[in-house]
């Protein structure tokens, strides 16, 4: 016999105080669909996310970067391809073959900035397509997904981390500012007090706390959450999340 998963009935909208029953597998993976295609955009963003941050942490130096062009307006918003093989990298696992105990290298500066803007502005559409069309259609039952809701208040504050991090690297790209690693490290997570690049007048700023990263990585986590099978099935039917995500 099949694995049952308890929820309440399908159908039936009184919250979380509603009876329960058990879900079939069947059901429950439908119900799971947008949960799990969901886990795998975010996974994808994770990915990026900690590329980025252990490059920043590492203290090996790498190529200091020049104001040269790169290329980071091509991106895939909703499942962005996110691993930036860098070419002496790429060659090198020409020339040895699929062997795993080769070191790789750090990526160096440009590839960097280019692997942090493509991050940025993947991020940023990706949730510009949420806030469109997913988020007001599940709003009508979810509170989370309201103005004023707990994953549209997280939407904001990571709007305005990207926001930051995306104008220091969009100027280190076109040579109006020296590219530093702890610079983009403090950017990312919070650090307060670190140097968070010069603005329009030449003038120093400090990141001023925060927790860029732990709001970021908190709403990838909620948002699978919440769209996870067995809270769908409080909300919504099967034929009404057939429809939903068709």
């Amino acid at each position: 016999m099949g694995q049952k998963h308890t929820t309440r009935p399908a159908g039936t909208r009184k919250g979380p105080q509603a009876r329960q029953l058990e879900l079939s597998m069947a059901d429950f993976r439908v119900f799971n669909h947008m949960s799990e295609r969901m886990e795998h955009v975010h996974n994808e963003f994770r990915s990026m996310w900690t590329q980025l941050k252990t490059t920043c942490s590492s203290p090996t130096s790498t190529q200091q970067h020049s104001p040269t062009t790169t290329n980071s307006s091509s991106t895939n918003t909703l499942l962005p391809r996110h691993s930036i093989v860098p070419r002496n990298q790429a060659n090198k696992a020409e020339e040895k073959g699929d062997n795993d105990d080769d070191e790789e290298e750090p990526l160096t500066d440009e590839e960097l900035i280019s692997l942090g803007l493509r991050f940025c502005t993947s991020l940023s559409t990706h949730h510009s397509i949420e806030e469109r069309f997913f988020f007001p259609l599940l709003a009508s039952r979810m509170p989370e997904f309201a103005p004023g809701g707990s994953l549209t208040a997280q939407h904001e504050e990571i709007h305005e981390g990207l926001v930051r991090m995306k104008g220091y690297l969009r100027r280190c790209e076109l040579g109006e500012e020296q590219f530093q690693k702890v610079v983009l490290r403090g950017l990312m997570v919070g650090d307060a007090g670190a140097d968070a690049g010069a603005d329009a007048d030449g003038n120093r700023k400090k990141v001023k706390g925060g927790g860029f990263e732990e709001v970021l990585w908190g709403h990838l986590d909620e948002e699978v959450r919440v769209l996870g099978g067995e809270n769908m099935a409080r909300f919504w039917t099967l034929d009404e999340v057939r429809q939903l995500f068709r």
